[in-house]
């Protein structure tokens, strides 16, 4: 269950950070931490 928890936080930050990139116009890389966050 702890993988699983340590999974879903990785997700949570990718995603954080694709909020970010996409505030600061930089739109190619939200998309790159985006996709990531799925895996």
């Amino acid at each position: 269950m702890k993988e699983v928890e340590s999974l879903i936080e990785r997700a949570k930050k990718y995603l954080r950070s694709a909020k970010v990139l996409i505030e600061e116009g930089d739109f190619e890389s939200s998309v790159s931490r985006a996709y990531y966050a799925m895996f």
